[in-house]
């Protein structure tokens, strides 16, 4: 007798929340796919957070990536609903088995620094990340991890244990976003020749702020903070923010029909490219500070963000 796990598909993700919501969707509803969602939202843009006085962990960098999946349920008069569980872990099992077994799989936020089927959750630095539980069995869960921010990225779906799991859940306010599955499987995939993307999604302000703070690092922080902490920041970067940022645009145009976006996935994966060998210098200048490097890197990084903006300008302008 199949099982969900067995129908299941676990594909690549480039954002923990946003791909695992897809690959859900995806499983209710094969028609739709992630560039259906990142389309549909288009929310592209990066924030970038820092006061005087803050340490250098303080760092925010942030997309709205919550918000693509929030429209286009929006959009499409679909619920969903952010929940915080409050039973005990056996009745959280015992609700985890009626949902698997009713062949809905469960999507869940958990702290990082918890899980231990990766060596890339165990650095010394903790973050909110979502996983998809398929089900249950005697010592814990099948669960299915879309995003392992491994380098190049990869996926886990195999068995946690509960204790494991229980902590990394709880260590996150028992968080579940519940999906209304019957209406996402009766959606109608909208596949025009046309894309449309939001001017305002691409406005590069905040990341051009980010780019002259760059070249403030020793002024702003001690050099032994800059050691310790900047792996923190390319985390960010990498994981978290600018890169996935432009991985989804890549995966949606590789995704949208009739070759829609092939001429356009070229370029995206030279943006990819030059912001990872940002990432690569800026680990390089930690271990050796140099003025001279970092005027260098702000100027490559201005320089990398008035291309993309005439790129997107143009993807615009086409579209």
């Amino acid at each position: 007798m199949q099982k969900l796990k067995d129908l299941y598909q676990t594909d690549q993700g480039v954002h923990c929340q946003f791909s695992s919501l897809a690959n859900v969707v995806n499983y209710y509803n094969p028609n739709i796919k992630s560039s259906n969602l990142f389309f549909n939202g288009g929310y592209f843009k990066t924030h970038y957070r820092f006061e005087e006085g803050q340490g250098l962990s303080d760092i925010r960098l942030t997309n709205e990536f919550g918000k693509i999946y929030k429209k286009f349920f929006l959009k499409n008069q679909i619920k969903n609903q952010i929940i915080e569980y409050q039973e005990n872990e056996d009745e959280f099992r015992n609700y985890i088995k009626n949902e698997v077994d009713s062949f809905r799989p469960v999507l869940v936020a958990v702290m990082t620094n918890y899980l231990n089927y990766s060596s890339s959750y165990q650095t010394g630095y903790t973050n909110k990340h979502f996983i998809v539980i398929l089900d249950v069995t005697k010592n814990g869960y099948i669960i299915s991890d879309c995003f392992v921010p491994t380098h190049p990225s990869s996926l886990f779906v195999g068995e946690i244990e509960k204790e494991v799991f229980w902590n990394a859940f709880s260590a996150f306010k028992k968080t579940i976003i519940s999906l209304e599955s019957e209406k996402i499987s009766n959606l109608q995939a909208t596949n025009n020749k046309k894309f449309h993307i939001e001017s305002n999604n691409f406005e590069d302000e905040e990341l051009s702020i980010f780019a002259n703070d760059l070249r403030r690092l020793p002024e702003l922080f001690s050099e032994k903070e800059i050691y310790e902490q900047i792996p923190s920041l390319c985390f960010k970067i990498q994981f978290d923010s600018i890169i996935p940022a432009r991985k989804m645009l890549l995966k949606a145009f590789d995704e949208y029909p009739s070759g829609v976006g092939t001429v356009y996935k070229e370029k995206v994966q030279e943006f990819i490219y030059r912001w990872q060998n940002i990432v690569y210098i800026l680990i390089k200048i930690s271990r050796r500070l140099s003025q001279q490097s970092l005027n260098t890197l702000n100027e490559s990084v201005l320089s990398l963000l008035e291309d993309e903006k005439r790129f997107f300008k143009s993807v615009m302008e086409e579209n």
